[in-house]
């Protein structure tokens, strides 16, 4: 009889083991996809500031430098980025001001800056949906 009370409790013990190891991994599996899908939307966000950016800066006899719009946008993308930590960030940042500085000049200027400032945004949302990836899989670092 003390046999089959030892034999249940132990038998207990690794089902509630298991049951408990299962709801952790499930808790954190669920915290890893709900941070990937903060960060998509953070990308996806990104994405739609930057193209009205480029489009407002590049439009060919626009001052965006008059337009509200064009600051306001331009200010949201400064938000979101981490110049401090990440270069590509900064240099985009920097490319957004040279940007400005050609605002009001001929189209040839403000084409000059273009490529750069497309080549750093979408090396700045690849980086990050490689992150979201590395995220949804539970990797830290890869």
């Amino acid at each position: 009889m003390i046999g089959f009370i030892t034999d249940t409790l132990i038998v207990g013990l690794i089902a509630a083991t298991v049951l408990a190891g299962t709801t952790i991994w499930s808790i954190r599996r669920t915290a890893r996809i709900q941070l990937a899908t903060f960060r998509l939307d953070w990308i996806e966000n990104l994405r739609k500031d930057l193209s009205k950016f480029q489009a407002l800066a590049m439009q060919p006899d626009s001052e965006p430098h008059k337009d509200r719009e064009f600051y306001e946008i331009g200010t949201r993308i400064e938000l979101r980025l981490n110049p401090d930590d990440e270069q590509s960030h900064k240099e985009l940042v920097d490319v957004m001001y040279d940007m400005l500085e050609v605002s009001s000049g001929s189209i040839l200027e403000k084409y000059q800056t273009n490529p750069r400032f497309i080549q750093l945004s979408q090396s700045i949302i690849k980086e990050e949906w490689d992150v979201v990836k590395r995220e949804i899989l539970g990797k830290r670092n890869a």
